[in-house]
């Protein structure tokens, strides 16, 4: 029997991902992150994951509800929805109001039992800073 690597099906891609490449330090502006992906009708065992420098902060495993971990723990809008569809629906994550801490480099992760996928994008956070100067005078 004759097998070619040629002749494998793979059941996953990630189409984009949508990172902002910088947004406003403490701005009271939620971010959201998107991963478009695309699965076969018959994948089995999907995991979405977004990671942030090398750490998780991240996961969906349907039909569980998606959870937030590391430094994003409860600072992801975990009831937001980037689509109706089953197998997408929690792909995105939303970061309430973000801050210096959550910049760096963005990891979206898909897999399936047979295949996977990942992209990888930056995201800067800027602030701007008021600097004071103090003048004294001396009278001579």
């Amino acid at each position: 029997m004759f097998f070619s690597a040629f002749n494998a099906v793979y059941s996953i891609q990630i189409n984009y991902i949508k990172v902002p490449p910088a947004v406003k330090n403490n701005s009271n502006n939620p971010v959201i992150l998107d991963c478009n992906y695309s699965v076969r009708p018959d994948d089995t065992d999907l995991v979405v994951k977004w990671f942030l420098n090398d750490d998780t902060v991240y996961q969906w495993i349907p039909p569980q509800k998606p959870q937030s971990l590391g430094l994003l723990k409860d600072r992801i809008d975990l009831q937001y929805e980037a689509t109706d569809d089953p197998k997408s629906v929690y792909r995105a994550i939303k970061i309430d109001n973000p801050t210096h801490d959550v910049a760096g480099e963005y990891k979206c992760f898909v897999s399936t039992f047979t295949d996977e996928d990942f992209t990888i994008k930056h995201m800067i956070v800027f602030g701007t800073h008021i600097t004071k100067i103090y003048c004294i005078f001396k009278k001579y």
